[in-house]
């Protein structure tokens, strides 16, 4: 627990809980600590939906300074639906096999196809995807598809596999598992 030191009512200081000993070299109390100027920080964050929130620490000078400790002052933001999905499309992944799967369901992949794809190779079912890239790019993208044990929701292949096979955002989001009911 952090502690603060307090002179005229404002926060001066800030660290670890002093370790004085008494002239005996026994430790220092907390009662001792207080009459000293020096009190415990409560730093406990709201308690609000995280998914639908954004919590900032306010400056310390916004703290409340009490005679027997400093309580810390948050910020919350609510986040709009956009905010809320944009945060989550950055934040979601798929293992390999899992997306194969979504492929699947999506009419993209064949089950053999899927299978195949789920080791590393490139799937028959999007040949034509690797002509719609430059050579360079679908070289990398080969690369990196053999390499990838876990699919990222905003990677660059995602995106542009959605834009090739015409799949809406909401359905690639539905795929990841984004959704804006509660979870």
């Amino acid at each position: 627990m952090m502690w603060a030191k307090i002179e005229g009512g404002a926060i001066v200081k800030t660290g670890q809980r002093p370790k004085w000993l008494y002239d005996d070299g026994t430790p220092v109390d907390d009662a001792r600590l207080i009459e000293d100027g020096w009190v415990p920080i409560i730093d406990q964050r709201p308690d609000v939906d995280r998914r639908r929130t954004r919590l900032t620490r306010k400056p310390q000078d916004q703290w409340e300074v009490g005679t027997e400790a400093v309580t810390v002052a948050w910020d919350i933001t609510h986040l709009t639906d956009a905010e809320v999905v944009q945060i989550e499309r950055q934040r979601a992944n798929l293992p390999k096999a899992e997306f194969c799967l979504g492929l699947v369901g999506l009419g993209i992949l064949s089950t053999d196809d899927a299978v195949s794809a789920a080791k590393g190779n490139w799937p028959d079912a999007m040949s034509g995807f690797l002509e719609y890239l430059k050579p360079e790019q679908a070289a990398d993208v080969q690369i990196e598809w053999a390499a990838r044990v876990s699919i990222d929701r905003m990677n660059v292949f995602v995106l542009t596999l959605a834009s090739w096979a015409n799949i809406p955002d909401e359905t690639v989001d539905t795929l990841f598992g984004i959704s804006l009911d509660d979870p």
